[in-house]
């Protein structure tokens, strides 16, 4: 009859757990490694929304260190969580975090492997941090998490011109938290000099946002990926600091 010795047993059990272990644990590390492996080719239905929705989805790779292998990877490392939400369309997924690769022009200014979770709500929502202002955008350096409203969010994607994009905003603010501007600059100057370049008030971005403190960098930037030209114009102090470590397509017409 056939049998085995206890230690024999624990000798290749005890590995064996381990490594399964191991494996469930890393899962998701080892998923995004092969991505990035593998290099995939995007989904052409995918690309042709990304390319609709998303303005200068394709220009943002010209001249950048990233491409689109880089957002499949990083759209699969993040963890969406939907609050009110049944499930959250793919396509919503890649419109989100391709706003992220607008960010990190220079090679050693990258975004941080913990930065993946993305909550998303239906609408503006109050936080732990901020639990008095109901607002539709907030992002946590420490864990790596981005929380949007798509009643604020979805109306900047299909029309940047008329509505502030909140996830382009997000990003901003979480990219220049990551890598601040070490120069002095007036915050309230800059908003002053926004109102005169594209006509937007300090006022309407709170009502937009819902939080009386803003990043004026941030709100820099997003106006710098839909009209660069007279952005660099306006604050051309910032042109090294913030515009240079930016991917930014052509003008909008």
């Amino acid at each position: 009859m056939f049998s085995i010795e206890k230690s024999d047993y624990i000798n290749w059990v005890i590995p064996l757990s381990m490594l399964v272990a191991v494996v469930i644990v890393l899962r998701h590390q080892i998923d995004s490694w092969y991505v990035r492996k593998s290099k995939p080719q995007m989904d052409s239905t995918l690309h042709a929304i990304l390319k609709r929705k998303v303005f200068g989805y394709d220009e943002m790779f010209v001249g950048s260190h990233y491409n689109k292998t880089d957002h499949l990877a990083f759209n699969h490392d993040c963890d969406f969580i939907g609050q009110g939400l049944e499930s959250i369309p793919d396509d919503l997924q890649h419109m989100v975090t391709a706003h992220a690769f607008f960010f990190g022009k220079e090679t050693h200014r990258k975004w941080p492997s913990h930065y993946n979770r993305i909550v998303l709500y239906k609408h503006p929502f109050l936080s732990p941090r901020f639990d008095e202002d109901v607002h539709s955008v907030e992002h946590h350096h420490e864990d790596g998490v981005f929380i949007f409203s798509l009643e604020q969010g979805i109306p900047g994607i299909e029309r940047p011109k008329h509505h502030y994009n909140i996830f382009l905003h997000g990003f901003a603010d979480a990219f220049f938290t990551l890598y601040p501007v070490h120069h002095h600059y007036d915050e309230a100057a800059i908003f002053e000099k926004l109102e005169e370049a594209v006509g937007v008030t300090e006022d309407h971005l709170i009502s937009v946002i819902g939080l009386d403190e803003i990043n004026p960098l941030a709100v820099l930037a997003h106006y710098y990926v839909y009209r660069p030209e007279v952005i660099s114009e306006a604050f051309p102090e910032f042109r090294d600091s913030v515009f240079a470590n930016m991917n930014v397509p052509k003008v909008m017409t």
